[in-house]
């Protein structure tokens, strides 16, 4: 290995380690931090969510009251 090529390794390795080590520190997780993770990153539970969303807005839309409607029939006569 040649002394250029021997410093350029050097200067990444001295690059690297200290990200490796900072990414590799264990850091203190509460059960809430937990939960809300596994929540967020749980597929099923996100698409329970959505139709849970979705159930809700179709009872209100069919709580809702209709929009009144007039109909004109030619030849029919009205009614008082």
């Amino acid at each position: 290995m040649n002394p250029r090529s021997r410093s350029l390794l050097a200067a990444l390795l001295a690059l690297v380690v200290p990200l490796a080590g900072a990414a590799q520190s264990p850091r203190a997780l509460r059960l809430a931090d937990a939960l809300d993770e596994a929540e967020r990153s749980n597929a099923d539970a996100v698409l329970a969510s959505l139709h849970d969303d979705s159930a809700r807005a179709e009872r209100r839309i069919a709580a809702a009251l209709p929009n009144p409607t007039l109909a004109a029939v030619p030849g029919l006569p009205s009614q008082y």
